[in-house]
C-alpha cells in the first residue's frame, strides 16, 4: 500500500467519524486507540543477542586481523592499555541538570564518576595483567584480542551500562 493511500485512507476513517485524529483530539479525551507495531525478525534476533555475545571476534574481524597481524598487535595492546570513559548520551536539554548517564544518574552526581574511575581502573589492571601474561607465553594478538574481549563480556552489567556496552 503506497503511502498516499495509507494517509487518503486515514482521512476518510477520520472524516468519518471510525478513527480519531490525535492531533485534533481534545487533550481531555479518554479515548486510546490501539497501535500495533510489528518487528522484522533482524530485529527480534538482534534483540537475541547478550552482552556476552557482542564481546567477541566474528568471522570478518579475525580473517582481518590474520590479514594483518601487525594491526591485531596493536588492537590488543591498546584494548589492554586504553581507558574506559562513562558513557553519557545525547542530552535533551540545555540544562546540565537533565543530563544524565545510561541508568539515570546525573552527571552532576560526582560520587557516581569518582566510583567508575576506581571500578575502570581496577578492571584495566586486569587487562594489561593478562595482556602482559599471554605475550609472554608467546600467545599470538588475535588470541589475546579474544581473551580481553572475553574479560569484557565478563564485566557486570552494571560495569557495562556505563561504559555504553548494552
Amino acid at each position: 500500500m503506497e503511502i498516499g493511500s495509507i494517509l487518503t485512507n486515514r482521512y476518510n476513517a477520520t472524516a468519518a467519524g471510525i478513527a480519531r485524529n490525535p492531533l485534533t483530539a481534545p487533550k481531555s479525551s479518554t479515548i486510546k486507540e490501539e497501535v500495533q507495531v510489528q518487528i522484522s525478525e533482524q530485529a527480534r534476533d538482534l534483540n537475541k543477542i547478550s552482552t556476552k555475545q557482542a564481546y567477541t571476534l566474528d568471522s570478518q574481524e579475525i580473517e582481518y586481523y590474520k590479514n594483518n597481524p601487525r594491526q591485531a598487535a596493536i588492537d590488543a595492546k591498546r584494548f589492554a592499555y586504553g581507558i574506559n570513559f562513562l558513557f553519557v548520551p545525547a542530552p535533551t536539554s540545555s540544562k546540565i541538570a537533565d543530563h544524565k548517564y545510561l541508568d539515570g544518574t546525573p552527571v552532576t552526581d560526582t560520587s557516581y564518576s569518582t566510583k567508575f574511575r576506581a571500578e575502570a581502573d581496577l578492571f584495566r589492571q586486569q587487562r594489561i595483567e593478562l595482556y602482559e601474561k599471554e605475550k609472554a607465553k608467546g600467545t599470538s594478538s588475535i588470541e589475546i584480542l579474544e581473551k580481553i574481549y572475553e574479560l569484557y563480556a565478563n564485566q557486570p552489567e552494571s560495569f557495562k551500562l556505563k561504559i555504553g556496552y548494552v
